[in-house]
C-alpha cells in the first residue's frame, strides 16, 4: 500500500508491481473506504478539527471526547509517561 502511494520515481526502485500487489491495493482501498464512512464523525476527524469547529461556534471550552482521543493518540505515538 505504501509503495503505491510513493511518487513514480521512488516506486520504480522497488521493481514492477505484481498482479497480487494490485489486488491487495484495491482490496485495502475498498476496506478503507468502507471503514471511513462507517466511522462516527467524532473518530473520523482529528481532535483539532472539532476544537476549531467549537471555536467557530463561539464555544471556548475544549470538547471532552476530542481531548480524550487526542491524549490517547499522543500516548500511542510518544509512549506512556
Amino acid at each position: 500500500i505504501t509503495r503505491a502511494m510513493l511518487p513514480p520515481r521512488f516506486r520504480s526502485a522497488f521493481g514492477p508491481a505484481s498482479r497480487a500487489d494490485g489486488a491487495i491495493l484495491r482490496s485495502a482501498a475498498a476496506l478503507a473506504r468502507t471503514l471511513y464512512t462507517a466511522l462516527p464523525t467524532r473518530v473520523r476527524y482529528v481532535p483539532a478539527y472539532h476544537d476549531a469547529k467549537r471555536r467557530l461556534a463561539g464555544l471556548t471550552s475544549r470538547d471532552a471526547v476530542s481531548h480524550w482521543i487526542h491524549r490517547r493518540a499522543l500516548k500511542v505515538v510518544l509512549g506512556p509517561g
